[in-house]
C-alpha cells in the first residue's frame, strides 16, 4: 500500500519496543496491522498529543488494549477523527471511551466504533450523551447489537446534537419488548431533527408496525436528505416511508406448555448421566457436530461461489443495458416521430395510478442501474471538494437514498413563446413522469419575469419519460428532445381520460456536463443538504406531496 503525506500504514505488529511515533504529525493509520493488546500499548504510549486523526479499526485488541487508547486520549485535545472499528471493545469500554472523548477532544468531528459488539443501555446512554458534543458531525455505530433503553437513550439525543451523518444500520433496534419505543422514540426525532441529514436504518429487524409509526414521523420532516431502509422499508421517489407487505408477520401466540417436566419432578427421575458432565461429548454427538460444521462450511463456499456468479451476471446484464442505451442515444435526436417504448414496469401498470411500495422500488432500481459510474464519481467528488461529510459508505449502488444515489434538482423552465395559448391563473401548469407512472405532478409556476418554472429532484438517469400538462391539457415540452410512443396512453385528468401520444426524453446526467434549453441542473442532493439547515430552504425540500 502507497505511503501518503502525513499518513503511515503498518502491516505487522508492533512489539512491546518503543516506538517513536512522535514524529507523525497530523494522521496515524494502523488499519489491518494486527495489532493485539501489546501492539496498541506499544502505539499510544509512543504517539504524541499532535495526532489529529487515529484509525485503529479492524485489529485484533480488546477492552484491555483499550485502557492505552484512553490513556492517549486523555492528552490528545487535537482529536478529530477515531475510528476503532472491527475490535471487540465491548460496552464497558465503549462508555469509558466516550466520557474521556467528551472531557478531552473538544474538536472531535467524525468517530467509527462500527462492529465493536456493544449494545447494552450503558453504552447506548454514553453515545448519547457524547452526540451532544459541538464539532461531531459523522457518527457510525454500525453492525453492534444497540436495542431497547441503550437505543432510546442514543435517539432521544439526536433532536439537539449537530449530526449530519448516522449509521445504525445492522443493530436490533427492532428487536426485544421495547422496539415499539424504539420505533415511536424515532419517529418522534424525525418531527424535530434540526441538523441531521443522512441516516442509514438498514436492517434493523423493524416490523410493518413498528415502519408505519417510522413514516408518520418522517411525513412532516423536512431536513432528513438522505435515508436507507433496506430490509424493513422502501422508499418512493419523494422520500416517503412504505413497509414491505410480502412477507407474513411472524406469529405471536406463545406455544403450548407441556407438562413433561412436571411430571418428571413428581415422578423423582434422576438426571442422566451424560448431564453428570455437561463439559464431555459423546462420540455421537462430536460425530454429529463435525458433520454440521462440514455441511455449514460447504453451504458458505456454495454461498460465496452464487453470490460471485450473480454479481458478474448482474455485471453482464447492466453492461447490455447501457450498451442498447448508447446505441438509442446515437440516433438522430433531430427525429421527433422515432417511436419508443415507456420501461416494461410502466406498460404493466394502469396508467395515471400510483406505484405501489414494491413497484416503485423496482422502478428506482431499474433506474440506478443506467447511472453511468464516472457520473456518479463526479457528482460525487463535487461533494468533497466542498467538504460534506454526508456519505456513510463508497460504492453503495441501486440505492434509492438521494445522497447515495447523488440524485440532483433538475430545474424545469416554460417561456411564453412555448404557449400556443396563454393559461389562465387557474389552469394547473406542471410536468408528469415516468418516474411514478405518470401520477405525481411536478408544478410550475409563474414568475415575476413571465416563465413558468419548477424542479424536483431525479436519480441521474439516461432516459426519463417526460409529458406537460397545462389545464386539462396534455403535450410535451416544445424545447425539449421528443418521441413518439409505440401504444399510445390514456391518463386520467380530473375524471376524464386524455390521451398521450408522445413524451420528451430527458436524460439527466447529461445536465451535469451542460444545461439544456428548458431544462438545467441545479444541485445535488449532497449540496442541497449542506444549505438546508436554514428554515428559508424547508419549503425546498422534494419530500411534499401535491395534488393537482
Amino acid at each position: 500500500m502507497p505511503m501518503a503525506k502525513n499518513i503511515v500504514v503498518i502491516a505487522g505488529s508492533p512489539t512491546k519496543e518503543r516506538l517513536d511515533c512522535k514524529q507523525w504529525d497530523a494522521s496515524l493509520r494502523f488499519a489491518f496491522a494486527s495489532l493485539g493488546d501489546l501492539g496498541v500499548e506499544a502505539v499510544a504510549a509512543s504517539l504524541g498529543s499532535n495526532i489529529a486523526k487515529l484509525d485503529l479499526s479492524a485489529n485484533c485488541f480488546d477492552c484491555k488494549g483499550m485502557q492505552a487508547i484512553i490513556s492517549f486520549v486523555r492528552r490528545a485535545s487535537r482529536l478529530t477523527d477515531v475510528n476503532l472499528s472491527g475490535n471487540k471493545l465491548m460496552d464497558a469500554a465503549v462508555s469509558q471511551l466516550c466520557l474521556h472523548l467528551q472531557l478531552h477532544c473538544p474538536f472531535l468531528d467524525r468517530l467509527s466504533l462500527a462492529d465493536v459488539q456493544m449494545g447494552r443501555a450503558a453504552s447506548g446512554q454514553a453515545l448519547g450523551s457524547l452526540v451532544g458534543m459541538r464539532k461531531l458531525r459523522f457518527l457510525d455505530v454500525s453492525f453492534n447489537t444497540l436495542h431497547g433503553q441503550g437505543a432510546v437513550e442514543l435517539l432521544k439525543s439526536l433532536a439537539s446534537s449537530r449530526l449530519r451523518c448516522l449509521d445504525v444500520s445492522w443493530n436490533c433496534l427492532g428487536k426485544g419488548s421495547q422496539s415499539k419505543a424504539v420505533a415511536e422514540e424515532l419517529s418522534s426525532v424525525f418531527q424535530r431533527l434540526e441538523t441531521l441529514q443522512h441516516l442509514d436504518l438498514s436492517f434493523n429487524n423493524f416490523q410493518p408496525q413498528e415502519v408505519g409509526i417510522l413514516a408518520q414521523g418522517l411525513a412532516t420532516n423536512r431536513t432528513l436528505w438522505g435515508l436507507h431502509m433496506d430490509g424493513s422499508g422502501t422508499l418512493d421517489a419523494d422520500g416517503f416511508l412504505s413497509a414491505f407487505r410480502g412477507l407474513p408477520e411472524p406469529a405471536s401466540e406463545p406455544r403450548p406448555k407441556t407438562s413433561r417436566n412436571k411430571k418428571a419432578k413428581a415422578k423423582g427421575k434422576q438426571p442422566k448421566k451424560e448431564e453428570e458432565h455437561p463439559g464431555q461429548l459423546s462420540p455421537q454427538e462430536l460425530e454429529a457436530r463435525l458433520q454440521a460444521l462440514q455441511w455449514q462450511i460447504r453451504l458458505q463456499d456454495m454461498a460465496q461461489e452464487y453470490q460471485q456468479k450473480a454479481e458478474l451476471e448482474e455485471r453482464k446484464q447492466v453492461e447490455e443495458q447501457r450498451k442498447q442505451r448508447q446505441q438509442l442515444l446515437l440516433l438522430d435526436e433531430s427525429d421527433s416521430r422515432m417511436p419508443v417504448s415507456l420501461p416494461e414496469l410502466i406498460r404493466r401498470l394502469k396508467p395515471g395510478d400510483p406505484l405501489s411500495p414494491r413497484s416503485q422500488g423496482e422502478m428506482l432500481h431499474s433506474l440506478a442501474l443506467e447511472v453511468k459510474p464516472e457520473l456518479t464519481a463526479l457528482l460525487r467528488d463535487r461533494a468533497k471538494t466542498r467538504n460534506l461529510h454526508l456519505h456513510t459508505k463508497e460504492n453503495i449502488l441501486n440505492s434509492n437514498c438521494w445522497i447515495c444515489g447523488e440524485w440532483v434538482e433538475v430545474l424545469f423552465e416554460l417561456a411564453p413563446g412555448d404557449f400556443p395559448e396563454k393559461p389562465a391563473e387557474e389552469d394547473p401548469v406542471c410536468i408528469l413522469m415516468c418516474l411514478d407512472n405518470f401520477s405525481r405532478p411536478t408544478p410550475l409556476t409563474a414568475q415575476s419575469d413571465g416563465v413558468y418554472r419548477g424542479s424536483r429532484f431525479l436519480p441521474p438517469c439516461e432516459r426519463c419519460f417526460l409529458a406537460l400538462r397545462v389545464g386539462q391539457t396534455l403535450g410535451v415540452h416544445p424545447r425539449l428532445p421528443v418521441r413518439s410512443l409505440q401504444r399510445p396512453l390514456l391518463l386520467p385528468l380530473q375524471g376524464t381520460q386524455r390521451e398521450l401520444a408522445e413524451v420528451n426524453v430527458l436524460r439527466v446526467g447529461a445536465l451535469a456536463e451542460a444545461p439544456m434549453p428548458g431544462c438545467r441542473l441545479l444541485r445535488t442532493a449532497a449540496e442541497a443538504a449542506s444549505f438546508s439547515t436554514s428554515s428559508k430552504l424547508a419549503s425546498a425540500h422534494p419530500r411534499q406531496r401535491i395534488d393537482m
